[in-house]
């Protein structure tokens, strides 16, 4: 996918759909009319949907969100499988990028396949790690059963997860929920750990990038971004051109 990132066709798909996006474009149409005309493939399209986003739509958010060093003290919410879910399709080596409104996601639409307990079980022991360091005030893990794989069921119980996750003897709650959404975008005064956007948009308090911090404190990790790639792109093109800044 870095590749991919690289194309000046999809560098200036990029800058084309932000800007049509803040000229109040609709979304759907600008997208396929964008994606149709730089012939961009599936993952790049994924790309477009999942990360780029208008200017106030990316301020609106940005506002919302928290950095560690403000974390001690609170509560978090945590919709678990979105970040669970992210961490591992960075262990699987897929698609993970930095989004115009400055929350890491991932192009995981376009897989089914989580089945790896052996990559669950390091996924939970980063996400453990992290939560040693932080020390939340108590944390609230709210699953969709619906959505896990059968060859993970038995590791995403509540009793395994509150016993896996107790960091530091903190106070743990897991919730097993078949309106997950619901139950977060309601979660008061609590941060609320995801990168769904819908999500963030519905919630009135803070949110925290906790998938992002994980693979920066774990591996250094670096993504490209988005914003970058846009900010970059000169609108001039040169069709010769083979790369553009990430």
């Amino acid at each position: 996918m870095r590749r991919e990132f690289t194309e000046p066709q999809f560098c200036h798909a990029a800058a084309d759909y932000y800007h049509l996006l803040n000229k109040g474009y609709p979304e759907k149409r600008t997208r396929l009319l964008v994606a149709d005309h730089y012939n961009l493939n599936k993952t790049q399209r994924t790309v477009l949907y999942r990360g780029i986003f208008s200017k106030t739509v990316n301020q609106s958010r940005e506002l919302k969100q928290l950095y560690e060093s403000d974390l001690q003290n609170n509560a978090l919410s945590i919709d678990f499988l979105n970040l669970v879910y992210l961490v591992m399709n960075y262990l699987y080596g897929r698609n993970l990028f930095i989004a115009t409104d400055g929350f890491l996601r991932d192009d995981g639409e376009n897989y089914s396949h989580y089945s790896s307990v052996s990559l669950f079980c390091k996924a939970l022991k980063l996400i453990l790690a992290v939560l040693t360091v932080i020390k939340p005030l108590e944390i609230d893990i709210v699953i969709e059963p619906q959505n896990i794989p059968q060859s993970l069921l038995s590791y995403t119980k509540p009793e395994y997860l509150s016993e896996a996750l107790n960091a530091d003897k903190t106070a743990v709650h897991v919730s097993s929920i078949e309106a997950a959404h619901r139950h977060l975008k309601n979660c008061g005064d609590s941060v609320l750990v995801s990168a769904d956007s819908r999500l963030i948009d519905h919630h009135n308090n803070k949110v925290f990038d906790l998938g992002h911090y994980i693979l920066d404190y774990s591996y250094k990790a670096e993504f490209p971004d988005l914003a970058r790639i846009i900010k970059s792109n000169d609108l001039s093109w040169d069709p010769q051109e083979t790369t553009c800044e990430v």
